[in-house]
């Protein structure tokens, strides 16, 4: 098994602020805390992000197609994984722990391409567990334009959790607001 954490974009909705920078009150980053919690629980951990951005992961590859989203990083995530699971998860995850990658890893199974959990009917396919099986079917979204990860879903066979996991790990940093709320701080 390996993990792959998406680093973000431009940060539009945090005021230009690259999410991987924000720290936790350890005073860790947010990429920092996901590359040594990641490389744990599951194995090798790189990094996916835009060109000319770093990451302190094992290794860093850049989005396959830029400004394309989510989607482009996790396309680029699935060709690393080779014939492994692949954990990809959001950086902006600073609750994520190891019971919750766990609770999915229990949950793998040779016919599945995508494990993940849902909480109040929304599915979180950026902390979830991806087959590179899945690898043409995020090809077609990306070539027809929709760059929604939750596009694809449909068309994968996904295990859909909703329980045996604590949601609280899910808790996403998408604002100024959030930030505050998680106790996390700007660079």
């Amino acid at each position: 098994m390996k993990a792959a954490i998406l680093l973000g974009g431009r940060g539009r909705r945090m005021g230009g602020v690259y999410k991987g920078s924000i720290r936790a009150a350890d005073g860790l980053t947010l990429v920092e805390r996901l590359s040594g919690l990641l490389t744990r629980c599951v194995g090798q951990t790189c990094g996916i992000t835009r060109q000319g951005e770093t990451s302190p992961c094992e290794s860093t590859l850049f989005d396959a197609l830029p400004d394309a989203g989510p989607l482009s990083g996790l396309r680029t995530a699935l060709a690393w994984g080779g014939d492994d699971w692949v954990f990809v998860s959001a950086v902006d995850l600073p609750n994520l722990d190891a019971a919750f990658v766990d609770s999915l890893r229990i949950a793998l199974e040779d016919d599945l391409d995508v494990v993940l959990a849902e909480v109040q009917g929304r599915p979180h396919p950026l902390a979830a567990f991806w087959h590179p099986r899945a690898l043409p079917v995020v090809d077609a979204a990306l070539s027809a334009g929709r760059y929604r990860v939750t596009s694809v879903l449909s068309e994968l066979r996904t295990r859909r959790l909703t329980e045996g996991f604590d949601p609280h790990a899910l808790l996403n940093v998408n604002s100024l607001d959030d930030l505050a709320e998680a106790g996390l701080r700007l660079p």
